[in-house]
């Protein structure tokens, strides 16, 4: 505070561009002088100086896969095997490219549209061609 009134009574009678200027210098110069001990304290980076946290026991991973939906244990019997056409089998039987899925009803490639998967046959539907 005091280095801001010798300031302002050594800058009255100076032109607004240099006081500008040599505001600007000061307070560079203010962010410049800080604590270092407690800069270094605050630092996450100080390896010395970083806070240790307690050691947690480790859980043990649960061994049973889970359904994402419900939570629940999956058995071999909830799992359905499923049936994706290609748009162009041909495409596919040459290797070179990557085929692209289509609706096993309207024939149309899937790309960013709702699936839905039928139980009991296991073929892959677009939900449009579902609800029509």
């Amino acid at each position: 505070l005091l280095a801001l009134q010798d300031f302002e009574q050594s800058v009255s009678g100076v032109p607004e561009a240099k006081r500008r200027r040599v505001e600007s210098d000061l307070l560079h110069t203010s962010k410049m002088a800080v604590d270092k001990h407690k800069a270094r304290d605050a630092s996450f980076w100080v390896q010395e100086e970083t806070p240790q946290a307690p050691a947690k026991p480790v859980e043990k991973p649960d061994g049973v896969t889970k359904c994402p939906m419900t939570g629940s244990k999956l058995r071999m019997k909830d799992l359905i095997p499923v049936v994706f056409e290609l748009s162009d089998e041909k495409l596919a039987d040459t290797g070179g490219t990557k085929g692209m899925w289509c609706c096993a009803v309207s024939k149309r490639p899937i790309t960013h549209q709702k699936a839905v998967l039928l139980k009991p046959s296991g073929q892959v539907i677009m939900e449009s061609a579902l609800k029509d």
